[in-house]
């Protein structure tokens, strides 16, 4: 029994010489190569903390907020001779106001969209209008800075065989009220209201 015993403790002692031994060579390795082991639970724990950082930064940014308005318009635009175009449309002005982080205003987007008709205003002979207008103007620190952009069609008026006979659309940059690019035809804007005229006098 007490050989057993012998055995079993010098065994015991190997064992234990072989892992410090395992374990001043790995230690020595990592010196020589600079570097020291971070437990992996580690690496994921600061991804984790990391991904909460910026997900809490982005989540302090103050919602948009939104107004939205309807209205009817009617405005006589556009000399035929004998007679006046007559604009009348429902609008729906939708504006969503985005801000930053202090819950300064950097921008704000107005939608405008229209369902109508143009008319003669003699005859009342009219033909359907609807557009779809985009404003953008932009702040900094918390001010209008006079840049504006606008897109998409504002009226856009089609007739079977003849195709586009009053189109307003495209994009434009304004800077202080002043147009500094522009792109698309703009009827309304410049008043060619020729093949309208023509087709309502009709």
């Amino acid at each position: 029994m007490q050989l057993i015993d012998h055995i079993l403790a010098a065994t015991i002692a190997t064992e234990r010489r072989r892992d410090a031994e395992r374990h001043a060579a790995w230690r020595r390795g990592t010196r020589r190569r600079g570097a020291t082991r971070i437990p992996r639970v580690w690496i994921v724990l600061a991804v984790a903390a990391a991904t909460a950082l910026v997900a809490a930064a982005q989540a302090s940014a103050l919602a948009p907020t939104t107004a939205v308005e309807q209205r009817h318009v009617k405005l006589a635009h556009g000399d035929c001779g004998a007679f006046t175009l007559i604009f009348e449309a429902d609008v729906t002005r939708k504006v969503t106001t985005f801000y930053d982080q202090d819950g300064v205003p950097v921008r704000d987007v107005l939608v405008r969209r229209s369902e109508g008709t143009v008319s003669n205003s003699v005859t009342g002979r009219s033909v359907p209008s609807m557009g779809v207008w985009r404003v953008t103007r932009y702040y900094a620190d918390g001010q209008l800075t006079g840049r504006v952009t606008q897109a998409g069609h504002t009226y856009l008026i089609t007739e079977p065989g003849l195709g586009e006979i009053f189109h307003q659309t495209g994009y434009g940059i304004q800077q202080d009220g002043q147009t500094i690019f522009e792109a698309g035809p703009h009827d309304f804007e410049h008043s060619n209201v020729d093949e309208l005229c023509a087709y309502l006098a009709g």
